[in-house]
């Protein structure tokens, strides 16, 4: 199995009397892993420590046979997309990675050069020279992602990399976490999305109210999540299309107006993501984003706990 590249010990960490995450105990080998969980469930907490911006309560954590708090050199090799953006909205995109190539060490022409390499290497040409306050959500992620991956990371961590994205520019940033799975680079990303996990790897860990409920396949656990309704939110701007689409798979129960777009409520929803990519790729409907509403995923995990005996 090799050696662990995370590996926690009773981690934990509590904000006054709010519990993040609560005893942990977690080996994370080689490859990519999927930390699945809704929103508030620790995954971001996990991160920020396994990243070194915050520093647990107690309990230990070792990232590449380190301690993660206040070690620059193991920063250096960790490549970290978070889920905010941070100060940098007065940069354009090309400006934002010349400063981090620069404060790498890179010449001027060099982060020039690089910068645009990663511009590119996310689609993000068109709007290199814009100010990224004038970048939509999904762009923002892409420019994230692109300082994440450009000084060849030994671990990549992704705090919710597709959120806000269009279902292109996810099945694109998809391809490019397996090209660097492919390069030998390890991959940690947190989604409360089922099928992002799924589609990427079959190693999952499933975090809830700050505990750890499950771990390993994800045939192991899908046999639970498959039988929950589960509520999808579509951003459309044309709803009646979308809507009759969505019907006719076997997996719609049905199909409601919101005041954003619509809700579909679904069954088996690993087998019906697979069709909603198809859909998108080969019909181009006129979806702008969708994901899970967290209402719907506290009842999934919830039965979840359930089906684990907790």
């Amino acid at each position: 199995m090799g050696r662990s590249i995370i590996k926690t010990v009773k981690l934990s960490k509590w904000y006054g009397n709010i519990i993040g995450i609560n005893d942990i105990n977690l080996k994370i080998g080689r490859g990519m892993y999927g930390l699945l969980g809704v929103n508030g469930s620790g995954k971001s907490t996990f991160i920020k420590i396994a990243t070194g911006l915050m520093r647990q309560s107690r309990g230990d954590m070792v990232v590449l046979d380190e301690d993660p708090w206040d070690n620059p050199k193991l920063r250096l090799r960790i490549g970290y997309c978070p889920e905010g953006f941070g100060l940098y909205d007065e940069f354009t995109g090309e400006e934002f990675l010349m400063r981090k190539a620069l404060l790498r060490g890179y010449s001027l022409n060099e982060a020039r050069m690089v910068a645009k390499e990663f511009i590119k290497k996310v689609g993000l040409q068109e709007a290199a020279g814009r100010k990224i306050k004038g970048y939509s959500r999904g762009m923002r992620q892409r420019i994230k992602f692109a300082h994440a991956i450009m000084f060849e990371p030994e671990l990549l961590i992704l705090d919710e990399p597709f959120n806000g994205t269009d279902p292109f520019a996810r099945i694109h940033l998809m391809d490019l976490i397996r090209e660097m799975v492919k390069k030998g680079v390890n991959v940690l990303f947190a989604s409360h999305i089922l099928f992002e996990v799924e589609e990427l790897t079959e190693n999952v860990i499933v975090f809830h109210r700050g505990s750890l409920v499950a771990e390993g396949r994800i045939w192991e656990i899908r046999s639970l999540l498959d039988s929950v309704p589960l509520k999808i939110f579509f951003r459309t701007k044309n709803p009646h299309q979308v809507s009759s689409d969505l019907l006719n798979l076997p997996e719609v129960e049905g199909v409601f107006k919101h005041p954003e777009g619509l809700v579909a409520h679904v069954r088996k929803p690993f087998e019906f993501y697979p069709k909603l990519q198809k859909y998108v790729v080969e019909e181009k409907p006129p979806i702008e984003e969708f994901y899970p509403l967290d209402e719907s995923l506290e009842n999934l995990f919830g039965y979840l706990l359930r089906g684990v005996g907790m």
